[in-house]
């Protein structure tokens, strides 16, 4: 495989017209969780569990591309995205709050997300605005997770481990397809190039594991904006 590898490399290398590096940023237009809320009531105890999320904003890292005759290219960026949830499980016993208090736990969680896509991509026309289409594949992998994590019983306090990884963390790593569009100007030296990206993963990253209340987006768009020289 990796002699394979390298023949395809090299054969990309001699036919190329020109390589080009520089950065990619944009904006996610989906949220990467979907929280949810819910509770449970016995005869002798109720409960709750509460997820929250915050929206990314922000995409960010370093591109390449390799340009091909017949106006296509190979291109290769690698995105940072921090993804953030907040989780809450509290548990009543007996059933009226004021009679006793709790246990549970709160924990806020924050992964740091690359996400890597491979796109080969078609420009079509010749002039200073070149519109094109791509499609490749991504993979949206884990580097670290930071945890603040705290357990509660009878109303104090009490020291927990957070679970490494996150109970709601199913895999480091998830595969997806990536289909893209958008135009590529040249200015001087300089290829501006804004598109827009729709990625769907095969699997979902995060999913809380009794009844699911925050699961990890299959879905994803984004709205970026790439510069090669």
């Amino acid at each position: 495989m990796r002699i394979l590898a390298l023949f395809l490399l090299l054969g990309t290398a001699a036919f190329a017209q020109r390589f080009l590096v520089g950065v990619r940023g944009g904006v996610p237009l989906t949220n990467a969780f979907r929280p949810a809320s819910g509770g449970f009531n016995y005869p002798n105890i109720k409960g709750g569990v509460n997820y929250s999320s915050d929206r990314s904003w922000y995409a960010f890292g370093p591109s390449a591309e390799i340009r091909l005759p017949l106006s296509l290219g190979i291109g290769m960026d690698a995105l940072y995205d921090p993804l953030r949830y907040r989780g809450e499980d509290l548990t009543y016993a007996p059933a009226n709050q004021g009679d006793s208090c709790c246990t549970g736990f709160r924990n806020s969680v924050e992964a740091r997300a690359w996400h890597v896509s491979v796109l080969a991509r078609k420009y079509f026309g010749r002039r200073t605005h070149r519109p094109y289409v791509a499609a490749g594949g991504a993979a949206n992998l884990i580097s670290s997770v930071r945890q603040d994590y705290q357990c509660y019983n009878f109303d104090n306090p009490c020291v927990s481990a957070a679970p490494d990884p996150p109970r709601e963390q199913r895999r480091r790593v998830v595969y997806g397809v990536v289909l893209a569009a958008g135009v590529e100007i040249r200015a001087w030296r300089l290829r501006f190039a804004p598109e827009a990206r729709y990625t769907h993963f095969g699997a979902e990253q995060f999913v809380e594991p009794l009844r699911g209340l925050v699961r990890s987006g299959r879905h994803q768009a984004l709205a970026s904006l790439g510069l090669n020289f």
